[in-house]
């Protein structure tokens, strides 16, 4: 079992560094608001790789700055507190400073970080001029780091120019600018596409922040700048004037009744006016920035998306093209071969060289199963029979049928299962999820010990957990090793059989039963695979 350890460095008492008074905004072109351009100054602060800024909406966080982030960050938004380690910061109120998320018994058990590969996190909280803790500055790296003082001041200085951003906010009327960005986050998460979007995001902003209109405009296949949606409903109010320039120049452009900034790596421009002189303010253009790079994401997401299923649909056709061309030669083999087999008088040569293409034949079958399975489950096509189960009966039934295979491989079967545990899901299924497990600790560690243990977690999710004490795992391996055909590098040294599919499939199991799965160390040797499922 995994011991988690305080960091080194106690948040208490606080290292104090020096304000950076300095700061401008605006002085960086690749840097689309003050929250990136701050979360970039954290990370250099502390000489680590990502920086981040939370504020704080209720019980939830929402992450308006980030730099040098990994794949899949921008979906947390709107994630409650408590799950997480900036949670942390607001709950206890004082900085959280901590060497190794791995070895320190603070961090939420389900937190994010350990799923996108963080290892060392400081966290400050970010204060407002009324004392109030409105959100919080972290800095992170991906490897354990032992924070030294003139880092985590250099963290506390960027939480400080956090809290007096929010202060120039406040005289502008920061309810307005939450109130647009809800109203935007909404149109945007419940659109199908940019058309239907478009005017609920411009509706949004008008009216929050005193706009009499606004405007839409995106490049078409010909590279040509043109008004998608309009608000109110076809008012043509800009006519390109504003929108072409911060199109062209990619850069917030003002006149005397209206503004328009660029739809960073989108191609296109919002665009707003009234009939009121405007003086150029820069809480506006942050804002409203910030609300076009949202635009850009939500259009990103959607070619993705679309991307993604064209793949999934051809990925799907050629696996089943595959599938169906392999197995019929396949099936004429292991036919052939069993009649072979029949033969009088085979000599023992033969025969054995039979039995290789018999176990050879029946490995591809299993794997060409194995791939049809996971495209099944990926793509939702798969049938599950969802029924009460019985966690302990899982459990017993598992290692009885996995007895014989670790007695061949010397190795002792345990189990610590807490009595009355009940989910919901797919029997069979999860039997394949833990039969695989099973195999891979028996095979990983021969004449070790492989524990299965399952229990009530803290957040009230049924925690099943297969350990062994085999070779182990790499820290940095933990998430890749449940991607498709990915085999750690400590297996492939030592040459141990495996398509790189069970992991996948397991992992893909495990999702549709709206649980999760992670692979790490099992201290001091070894590897623990551990599964949470809701609870019947």
């Amino acid at each position: 079992m995994t011991t988690r350890k305080h960091s080194a460095v106690e948040p208490d008492p606080v290292v104090r560094g020096v304000r950076l008074r300095t700061f401008d905004p605006s002085a960086s072109e690749d840097i689309d608001s003050a929250a990136h351009h701050l979360a970039a100054l954290t990370a250099l602060a502390a000489g680590v790789a990502a920086g981040l800024i939370y504020v704080a909406e209720d019980s939830l966080l929402q992450m308006i700055g980030a730099c040098g982030l990994r794949d899949g960050w921008q979906v947390l938004q709107g994630i409650p507190a408590s799950e997480t380690v900036a949670g942390l910061v607001l709950i206890r109120r004082r900085p959280i400073v901590i060497d190794d998320v791995l070895t320190d018994d603070r961090v939420p058990p389900d937190a994010p970080i350990f799923d996108h590969g963080g290892r060392a996190y400081a966290g400050y909280p970010v204060v407002d001029g009324d004392g109030e803790i409105v959100g919080v500055c972290a800095a992170m790296d991906y490897q354990p780091h032992f924070w030294q003082p003139r880092e985590l001041a250099g963290i506390e200085a960027s939480a400080r120019v956090c809290g007096e951003l929010v202060g120039r906010m406040d005289r502008l009327d920061a309810e307005r600018f939450l109130a647009t960005e809800r109203a935007v986050r909404k149109a945007l998460a419940e659109a199908v596409g940019i058309e239907q979007a478009g005017p609920t995001v411009l509706r949004a902003v008008c009216s929050t922040l005193g706009w009499s209109a606004g405007e839409l405009w995106m490049t078409d296949d010909g590279d040509v700048l043109r008004p998608v949606a309009a608000y109110p409903d076809g008012h043509s109010p800009c006519s390109g004037a504003l929108a072409t320039p911060a199109w062209e120049r990619n850069e917030p452009a003002w006149s005397g009744s209206g503004v328009a900034v660029p739809v960073a790596d989108a191609g296109g421009a919002l665009c707003f006016v009234t009939d009121v002189v405007k003086h150029e303010q820069g809480a506006v253009t942050v804002l409203l920035s910030g609300i076009a790079g949202q635009i850009a994401q939500f259009l990103q997401r959607r070619r993705a998306e679309d991307a993604e299923l064209a793949l999934a649909r051809s990925k799907d056709e050629y696996l089943f093209l595959v599938g169906h061309e392999l197995r019929t030669p396949l099936t004429s083999i292991a036919s052939y071969t069993e009649l072979l087999a029949e033969t009088p008088g085979l000599d023992e040569e033969n025969v054995r060289l039979l039995g290789v293409i018999d176990r050879n034949t029946s490995r591809l079958r299993h794997i060409i199963d194995e791939l049809l399975d996971l495209a099944a489950l990926d793509s939702g096509h798969a049938d599950l029979v969802w029924e009460p189960l019985d966690v302990g009966a899982i459990v017993d039934a598992a290692l009885a049928d996995s007895q014989a295979t670790a007695d061949e491989a010397g190795a002792v079967l345990r189990a610590e299962v807490e009595p009355g545990l009940r989910i919901d899901g797919d029997g069979e299924r999860i039997r394949q999820v833990l039969d695989h497990l099973l195999r891979n600790a028996v095979t990983h560690s021969p004449r070790g010990i492989v524990t299965v243990s399952a229990g009530c977690s803290a957040t009230g999710t049924v925690e099943l957990v297969v350990a062994d004490t085999g070779i182990g795992i790499p820290d940095d391996e933990g998430v890749e090793v449940l991607n498709p055909f990915y085999r750690t590098v400590l297996s492939r040294e030592q040459q141990l059989p495996g398509a790189g599919l069970g992991l996948a499939l397991s992992r893909a199991i495990v999702q549709a039963h709206r649980g999760t799965i992670r692979l790490m160390p099992n201290r001091p040797q070894g590897t623990r695979a551990v599964i949470r499922l809701p609870r019947a």
